[in-house]
């Protein structure tokens, strides 16, 4: 070994000695951020305001080690791995906040959407479908969820009548949206899933996945080019997502736009 490749591999070392250094350096400082788990929890919370999620995480498992009662951290924990899409321990959480009694309307919903992220159809119809939650925004948001377990199952008329409810409920409701169009879709109704994903984009004209679904019903309605466009804007909103790009290449493909 020549003096040379030594130097670039001790160099090489030494980065990542130091970047494990910091590393634990952070965690531990963020282990000693509270005297309490209390206090971490704040610190958590004041974390997650800032979108910060991954120091968010850190200061609620401390607080957990030291005390793993502490319903809100596993509240706030799971709420992190569903965002993030780490379904089972957002599962794993979620149902031990509830178990420990977490208000319904805050934990249920979530669980609920976190189980059909899981493929946990049957599962979220047993529990879940009979449940009434007093507030409403909630409810909207559990309805939406129990919909997409029934189409889940192919219970397609069922998920419809759902989704409408839930759009009764919270009107504005991104998730029941999309999946009501996609459901009208399944169910050979074409101009009604026009209809219902073109309400969503009209009030949240930010999402990427209600731009994804229009794609999909031009696709079916044979219009080409309104779906290119569609999934073009996809990307646009959310460039960081791969199946997107995959999908408007595939249809550029089929117009023969080879350079695009």
């Amino acid at each position: 070994m020549n003096g040379t490749t030594k130097g670039r591999q001790d160099s090489a070392w030494s980065k990542g000695a130091r970047s494990l250094a910091l590393s634990l350096l952070s965690a531990a400082l963020l282990s000693a951020c509270g005297d309490s788990p209390e206090q971490m929890i704040a610190s958590a919370k004041s974390y997650l305001s800032s979108n910060d999620s991954n120091a968010a995480s850190i200061q609620l498992k401390n607080a957990l080690q030291e005390d793993g009662s502490l319903v809100e951290a596993r509240f706030l924990l799971g709420r992190i791995h569903l965002e993030n899409g780490d379904i089972p321990a957002a599962i794993k959480e979620l149902q031990r906040a509830f178990d420990l009694g977490y208000p319904k309307a805050e934990v249920v919903p979530l669980l609920a959407r976190a189980r059909v992220r899981g493929g946990e159809f049957e599962r979220v119809l047993a529990d879940f479908a009979d449940v009434k939650l007093e507030d409403a925004s909630a409810q909207g948001r559990l309805l939406g969820a129990v919909a997409d377990a029934q189409l889940g199952t192919t219970k397609v008329a069922d998920a419809i009548e759902t989704y409408q409810q839930a759009l009764v409920v919270r009107a504005e409701d991104v998730e029941a949206g999309i999946g009501l169009a996609r459901a009208r879709l399944l169910n050979r109704e074409p101009e009604a899933a026009e209809a219902a994903i073109r309400a969503v984009i009209a009030h949240s004209p930010d999402s990427g996945e209600a731009q994804a679904t229009l794609s999909d019903v031009m696709q079916v309605q044979g219009k080409p080019e309104e779906a290119i466009k569609a999934l073009e804007e996809a990307v646009r909103l959310r460039p960081s997502v791969t199946a997107y790009h995959y999908a408007l290449v595939s249809q550029l493909f089929r117009g023969a736009r080879h350079e695009e």
